[in-house]
């Protein structure tokens, strides 16, 4: 960000990998601690799928640009143009389920989004 504006400068983001997934953070608590939101762009290669998990403390809501995914136990097929909320505790695990990469923008109404593996959420007392 340029000091004193709220404008973030393109490819000022934090990008985050674990194969087969590309996270880029582009606004949250950790880039501007006064963030009330967190925004990310997403890219998971072909037949790639991100671990089971949930957010504890605020839902997410995922927009696929291109490619589709499937989503949770329950599976929903997501395409472009298709947003989709999931719940604060909702378990879930974004698999790309075509032969391109998926691509999707991921926006959360709290600055500081929480992350809990499935594994510790059973360890919970």
């Amino acid at each position: 960000m340029r000091a004193g504006s709220p404008v973030v400068e393109p490819g000022a983001g934090i990008p985050v990998e674990f194969s087969p997934i590309t996270i880029e953070w582009e606004m949250s608590k950790e880039m501007d601690h006064d963030a009330e939101q967190t925004f990310s762009t997403v890219f998971i290669n072909e037949s790639g799928e991100n671990s089971r998990h949930y957010r504890p403390n605020c839902d997410k809501f995922l927009n696929v640009l291109s490619g589709s995914c499937s989503l949770g136990d329950e599976v929903f097929h997501m395409r472009q143009k298709e947003p989709t909320r999931i719940l604060a505790g909702v378990v879930h695990n974004p698999v790309n389920d075509s032969s391109d990469p998926l691509r999707a923008i991921i926006s959360f109404p709290d600055g500081d989004r929480a992350r809990a593996f499935l594994w510790s959420r059973l360890n919970e007392h």
